[in-house]
């Protein structure tokens, strides 16, 4: 079930993934899936044109809201950084 869509995890399966981690059989599979949407959308010119670039640096870098490490919005105006230039 877990290759046919985010609605078929259960309950169960999220809450072992965060308990057990990496020690979680299904982690492994979410961690996978997980990769390869990001590189498709990071490839793909399409689903690239929802990238948001930064202000404060305008490195040119894009920056897209799965990157949770990397990304910050305002709550104000809904702008988007880096999470390393907001500081």
């Amino acid at each position: 079930h877990m290759l046919r869509g985010h609605d078929l995890y259960t309950m169960q399966d999220l809450i072992r993934i965060h308990l057990e981690g990496r020690g979680y059989a299904v982690f492994g599979q979410l961690a996978r899936l997980v990769s390869m949407g990001s590189e498709h959308v990071r490839a793909c010119p399409s689903c690239r044109g929802s990238a948001h670039f930064c202000p404060i640096c305008a490195s040119g870098q894009p920056v897209f809201f799965f990157d949770v490490n990397a990304y910050h919005a305002c709550g104000s105006c809904g702008a988007v950084y880096h999470r390393t230039c907001f500081r």
